[in-house]
């Protein structure tokens, strides 16, 4: 009797243990050209922003710069204005983060990095971030990183 009400105490842990939420692994990656590339997960970088958790932000921000072929006019040099402004655009719609230019190509690198500043709260606090965004003039954008507004 013993043995067998044992069995069952086992049989219900394994139960209890498998029927537990896992948590989201954030070291796994969606090629960026799959179909489930374009579903943003906003909540997440939002997480990602609050945290500064390059991962993350690398991951969700990769989805949005898919489409941002450089496209170069006499006013735009590198071509990137467009797709910056875009990106701007896109996370603004969001409903979870804003975000505006804090600079267009103003890092002086090989290639010029943008800033975007994105805001959100947490816990009722407002959030200020900086996304740094590689602007190359024969490539896509690239996310370049995150840091705080100095």
């Amino acid at each position: 009797m013993k043995t067998r009400k044992s069995f069952f105490i086992a049989l219900l842990l394994i139960f209890i243990m498998n029927s537990c939420e896992k948590e989201y692994k954030t070291e796994i990656k969606i090629p960026p050209y799959s179909p489930l590339s374009l579903n943003i997960d906003w909540d997440l970088l939002k997480i990602g922003v609050v945290n500064k958790d390059w991962t993350i932000v690398d991951t969700e921000i990769s989805k949005l710069l898919v489409n941002s072929n450089p496209e170069l006019t006499d006013s735009d040099w590198i071509g990137q204005f467009k797709s910056i402004d875009s990106l701007i655009i896109k996370i603004n719609n969001s409903e979870k983060l804003s975000a505006e230019l804090f600079c267009y190509a103003c890092i002086k690198t090989l290639p010029a990095i943008s800033e975007i500043l994105v805001m959100t709260d947490s816990a009722c606090v407002s959030v200020s971030r900086i996304i740094d965004i590689i602007t190359p003039d024969d490539s896509k954008l690239r996310f370049g990183g995150i840091h705080d507004v100095y």
